[in-house]
Formats: C-alpha cells, structure tokens, sequence
C-alpha cells in the first residue's frame, strides 16, 4: 500500500510541471526586479541617519604643475601662463600658495616662481602648489 501511493505521490510529482506551464505566455517575456543592497551590517550600524552638508571653509590641495618641452624657456613660460591662468579662474574665491621656505600667496604680480629640475629627466621641470 505504501508502494502505491509513493508511486503516484511520484507520478503526480512529474505530471505537475507540465500542467503548470502555460503554453500562450511562452511567446511573452517576464520582468523580474531584484533589489536589495550591499551594505554589510556593521557599515549599516556606523551609517549615520541624518546628516549634514556644509561647505567647508578651507580646502588644501596639493597641485604638481610638470612640462617636459625641449627648450628650457619654453617650459618655463608654459608653466608661469598656466599658473597665470589658475590665478585668475580662481577669481577671488581661491587663493593659490606656492611653498618655498614659506607660504607665499600667488596673485598676478608674483605668479613667476622658481621651477623644480626633474632629477631622473633633464627636460622636465615641475612645480608644486
């Protein structure tokens, strides 16, 4: 008795896919959306609710201005017309410094500083901001 009913328990188990699919939806496409997140648990729990935004009221950033033309003039009057040209898209609302023995606050009048030597190439000069 229990061999029977296994063998139509069985039966019926295979006979039920086939009564499942419809044979009209074969033609259409299903849309099937998975959301989620990958946030871990503990990023979660350091994840403030709320926060603020504020601008800041300084920002350092550090600028390597480098050229490696052949001629030495070159280099140099292509580095000082791009500083001339950071200086003034920074209109006010920046202040550029170039850092010797101290911080020295570049404006029009004194954007032509001393460049660097590249120690392993001979034509490239470079500045740092």
């Amino acid at each position: 008795m229990f061999r029977k009913s296994m063998l139509l328990l069985g039966l019926c188990a295979l006979a039920l896919p086939s009564v499942a699919q419809d044979s009209d939806s074969s033609d259409q496409l299903d849309t099937v959306v998975v959301t989620g997140s990958r946030i871990g648990y503990d990023d979660l729990l350091d994840t403030p609710a709320v926060s603020l935004t504020k601008p800041g009221d300084y920002l350092l950033q550090t600028i390597v201005l480098g050229n490696d033309s052949r001629d030495a003039e070159m280099r140099k009057r292509e580095i000082h017309e791009t500083i001339a040209k950071l200086i003034a898209s920074a209109g006010g609302r920046y202040v550029v410094f170039y850092v010797d023995e101290y911080r020295v606050a570049l404006n029009r009048d004194n954007y032509r500083i001393d460049l660097e030597q590249d120690g392993k190439r001979p034509d490239t000069n470079h500045v740092s901001l």
